[in-house]
């Protein structure tokens, strides 16, 4: 009686503990399940507040106007529309290698309250005579950016382009600088993000700054 009572403990033991142990495995399961990913790329999400794709379409005269409120989503959807792009609103291969591509600093859309929008539209030149100073001594550079500057000519024939020194004052300053750097005439200036190939700014100042990280070559 006391050997049948005994084996009925161990034998009882034996089925706890095996409860027990799947207790503890579908505990483990149940909270060992891979999390959902964010659906918000946060690299993305920078890109597209940078240039301009937190301003709504909607009020442009674009039929890319969206009634859906302003989510990473429709942003996505924005930037597909404008790049002429399969608007899926997901961050897709062709999306994402869109946004690889070298590209300018200033912004594809400008809201009416920012900036650059009062800049573009304040700002202009008082004169038709501007002068031009490239800051880095390179004769190739140099041949090459006088005859960009012949094109403008030839497409604004009331404006008239002039070389200086490469030390001398001038209306615009062209010049190719690291990805850090700062402004010329002591104004902030925030650097090249990683795709920024060139930005400038705007009359009456009339700084240029070219990325020297990048490789430049004629086409």
């Amino acid at each position: 009686m006391v050997l049948q009572a005994i084996q009925y403990k161990i034998l009882l033991m034996k089925n706890i503990n095996y409860w027990l142990l799947l207790l503890l495995l579908l505990f483990k399961i149940t909270y060992s399940k891979p999390t959902v990913k964010n659906e918000v790329d946060i690299k993305a999400l920078a890109y597209l507040k940078r240039y301009g794709y937190e301003t709504s379409p909607c009020g442009n005269g674009e039929s890319a106007c969206a009634t859906e409120p302003l989510t990473f989503r429709s942003m996505i959807k924005y930037f597909q529309r404008q790049n002429q792009l399969p608007v899926t609103g997901k961050l897709d291969d062709a999306t994402k290698e869109v946004m690889d591509q070298p590209r300018c600093g200033i912004p594809d859309q400008v809201s009416e309250s920012s900036d650059v929008a009062s800049l573009s539209i304040d700002r202009k030149w008082d004169k038709r005579q501007l002068s031009w100073s490239f800051r880095n001594e390179n004769k190739t550079y140099t041949y090459w950016i006088r005859r960009a500057f012949q094109k403008w000519r030839e497409i604004l024939p009331q404006f008239t382009f002039y070389q200086v020194c490469s030390t001398c004052d001038a209306d615009i300053f062209l010049s190719f600088q690291p990805t850090t750097h700062s402004h010329e005439r002591n104004k902030t200036d925030n650097g090249f993000y990683s795709e920024v190939l060139a930005h400038a700014y705007y009359p009456t100042d009339g700084t240029i700054h070219f990325n020297q990280e990048k490789q430049w070559t004629n086409r």
